[in-house]
């Protein structure tokens, strides 16, 4: 980690520190699925929408060559861009196909929802590093899907827990029409109406 933070060349080291610990603990959540052998290659497939591409083979080989797993190297088998589902899917199943281990993404909650029952179907982890939908926390529909940031439904809570906090009743919300802006709009909507903060909320086109 210190290495990952002292790198002077890292134009963006929080990502890189963030993608470190999701490739980390991808390996844990498979490592059962895996027999031990003398640096058995661990192929792995990451799937987003065109934002994260730049760093993933840095931190694959950051992870390989600064915290090496013993009798194991981590190999990028397979990256995806695509911003639909349905793509992503396809995409997804000829990953696995050719013998992907495990998957790192996607970043959108609609490629999420869709790949996710893949992932079960084929009991194949998948680490949601970047979906907000709250459909993938259910266990029992994605018990293959590991996410490691808070749902939309959780993050309306908060923004709502500090209006109260600081006695704010009326508030105004810009908003943005991507997937992820209209899913926490929506959350923070229904917070604001369950606990008595009139919102007034103004969505802009991108």
């Amino acid at each position: 980690l210190r290495y990952i933070l002292a790198n002077n060349s890292n134009r963006d080291p929080l990502m890189k520190l963030i993608l470190f610990y999701l490739t980390f603990l991808l390996f844990l959540t498979i490592q059962s699925q895996t027999e031990n052998a003398t640096l058995k290659p661990l192929p792995l497939a990451f799937l987003e929408s065109g934002s994260y591409s730049p760093y993933v083979n840095a931190i694959f080989d950051l992870v390989n060559k600064e915290v090496p797993i013993p009798n194991y190297k981590l190999v990028l088998a397979d990256m995806i861009v695509t911003a639909q589902a349905g793509r992503a899917n396809s995409l997804y199943l000829n990953a696995i196909n050719k013998g992907v281990l495990g998957l790192i993404g996607p970043t959108l909650s609609s490629s999420a929802v869709v790949v996710g029952i893949t992932s079960t179907n084929f009991e194949n982890p998948m680490i949601a590093f970047a979906a907000t939908t709250p459909l993938i926390s259910n266990r029992d529909n994605y018990p293959n899907v590991f996410r490691t940031n808070p749902n939309s439904t959780a993050q309306g809570k908060y923004f709502v827990n500090v209006f109260n906090y600081f006695k704010w009743e009326k508030i105004g919300l810009i908003s943005s029409t991507n997937e992820y802006a209209l899913g926490l709009s929506g959350s923070i909507i229904n917070a604001s109406s369950r606990n008595g903060v009139e919102l007034t909320v103004f969505f802009v086109t991108e």
